[in-house]
């Protein structure tokens, strides 16, 4: 439903359409014309056939490129709510020790062995929480409504995912070079320059044969071939580079994530002690409020971390099929230079 539903699906099927029909069209034109004497002539009969056929090619292509793209961002946007409700989890939990702490910071003065103003701390680290409780609250309402917006729900829908966060896992048989040589072949743009090319080639290919040799138009011809390679060649590096950055970035973040996996137990186990200080008397309210605030912002890290784990493990899966950044829906193939009657 939710891929059914998005507006970037809809243009590549309709961009996939027209290319087929252009196609069409470009096949009808090329069959009426029996004799060719001329490079307008060739163009029409050879060029623009072919020149239709890649675009078809591509479309189709792209409407495959467009539906893993709109998978992922979705993807993106549920591990983006997934994270704001374990924020949510993590400040009711905040709110919960608040609570005690005032409990016990109550009792104790009540008792006469602290003072008053270790209730008026608890007291200030209880609205304290209950207002980061109230924040991360509404970044779920944000993030509900971003996914309805993606998958075509109304945006008053209230949204809960299941389960807890998960951490995504990359595919153990693609390794950086593997990753690197499949999207330099199979790309979406790659694949749009490589057919540029193609054009480009058979262009000058007609120029050459329908026109007097080192005229303006075979010279020109050349020079689009030659821009058309060179294209060709950027879009394999930009592959190359991105596909580096988003592997880098995953590694990265599964250090982090590691990391503050092992803090966040220590800063429980903290919090855990400075509660039993202040409970037996040789303790500080000071030292329970930090360790409180400690706990819940490495919680908060780690929470994060994990949705930038997978948001890296996302990205690295676009970047094997498309450029990371933006959403292609039924580009065409080729640009002026492949279009070229002159």
């Amino acid at each position: 439903m939710a891929l059914e539903n998005n507006s970037l699906i809809k243009q590549a099927e309709l961009a996939r359409t027209r290319a087929g029909i252009e196609a069409e069209q470009a096949y009808e034109a090329a069959r009426r014309l029996e004799k060719v004497s001329s490079l307008s002539q060739a163009q029409v009969k050879y060029l623009a056939d072919m020149q239709k056929k890649l675009a078809l090619e591509i479309a189709d292509r792209s409407f495959e490129v467009t539906r893993e793209q709109v998978r992922l961002l979705i993807s993106k946007d549920y591990y983006a709510l997934v994270k704001a409700r374990a924020l949510v989890d993590a400040n009711k939990r905040a709110v919960e020790r608040a609570t005690q702490q005032l409990a016990q910071a109550r009792a104790a003065s009540t008792a006469g062995t602290v003072s008053r103003t270790d209730v008026l701390a608890a007291e200030a680290g209880l609205a304290r929480a209950r207002a980061d409780l109230a924040a991360a609250e509404n970044q779920v309402r944000t993030a509900e409504v971003e996914l309805a917006r993606q998958v075509g729900l109304p945006l008053n829908v209230a949204i809960k995912p299941e389960g807890v966060v998960e951490r995504l896992q990359l595919d153990a048989t693609v390794d950086l070079d593997t990753a690197i040589a499949e999207a330099q072949e199979k790309r979406l743009d790659v694949r749009q320059a490589v057919a540029s090319v193609e054009v480009a080639r058979e262009a000058h290919r007609l120029a050459v044969a329908y026109t007097a040799p080192n005229t303006f138009t075979s010279r020109l011809a050349e020079v689009d071939l030659r821009q058309a390679e060179l294209a060709l060649e950027d879009k394999k590096k930009q592959a190359a580079s991105e596909i580096t950055t988003a592997y880098l970035s995953v590694r990265a973040a599964q250090e982090a994530l590691d990391y503050l996996k092992a803090g966040l137990e220590q800063a429980r186990e903290n919090h855990r002690l400075a509660s039993l200080r202040y409970e037996v008397g040789v303790g500080t309210i000071l030292e329970v409020l930090q360790a409180s605030e400690q706990l819940l912002r490495i919680e908060s890290q780690y929470v994060e971390a994990l949705f930038n784990y997978n948001l890296a493990v996302l990205t690295f899966e676009t970047a094997r099929v498309a450029p990371v950044s933006g959403l292609s829906a039924g580009t065409s193939t080729g640009g002026s230079s492949s279009t070229s009657t002159r």
